[in-house]
């Protein structure tokens, strides 16, 4: 469950925290599409750590830059969470934190109310088209109960550089680049070409019906 208190900070309850040592690194819980659209304001599309923007010509010639996607992938989940069974894989946050010692000040881990309390903002390592569907599902006259059609979810609490890594782990460096691949992988030389190829694909294929403004 997620409620927003009095000082406008996020809680989430019936969270597992996961330990390095000492330190949480994450916290694994469910949420719900009524959820996930109570805090969806709150979920912030970073390139640094996403598959980034293109320019495009919009109306009356404006260029405007609007997320990389896959339209076609979009319409798909929405049609198998309305209609068929869809499994949708983990969802992933990221509180992201300066430095490992400072995490306390962004999120509050409460043990004895199994709750966390996050006092800033949350980015999105991975799972961004996901949140986008679910998003989206608030405007359907839905046959399916939003607060009882849940997914698992992983708050993580890195740095600006582990959650780069974070993705890269999750994407697979190692995989044929594609148009909907990360446009940021890591720091390495490697990555920035393939970051430079990847955004010169699809500013050639903005125009293709697989694209459209976020």
């Amino acid at each position: 469950m997620i409620t927003i208190n009095d000082n406008n900070e996020i809680e989430i309850f019936n969270i597992v925290p996961v330990y390095r040592g000492s330190r949480i690194i994450k916290y694994i819980t469910s949420a719900s599409i009524t959820d996930i659209n109570l805090v969806s304001d709150r979920l912030q599309y970073d390139e640094k750590t996403q598959r980034g923007y293109v320019d495009r010509k919009a109306k009356k010639g404006k260029i405007e830059s609007t997320r990389i996607y896959n339209t076609l992938n979009l319409l798909e989940m929405k049609e198998k969470i309305l209609e068929d069974f869809f499994d949708g894989g983990l969802l992933t946050w990221n509180v992201r934190v300066q430095n490992a010692e400072d995490a306390k000040a962004v999120c509050e881990f409460v043990p004895e109310e199994n709750k966390i309390i996050i006092k800033g903002n949350i980015t999105l390592p991975d799972s961004s088209q996901r949140h986008m569907v679910i998003a989206g599902l608030k405007d359907f006259n839905l046959r399916i109960n939003p607060s009882s059609y849940c997914f698992p979810l992983a708050i993580s609490l890195y740095t600006l550089a582990e959650e780069q890594n974070l993705f890269s782990e999750i994407n697979g460096e190692g995989q044929r680049a594609s148009k909907t691949r990360a446009l940021f992988l890591n720091n390495s030389i490697k990555s920035a070409l393939l970051k430079e190829i990847i955004h010169e694909t699809a500013k050639r294929q903005c125009g293709d019906s697989n694209w459209s403004n976020s």
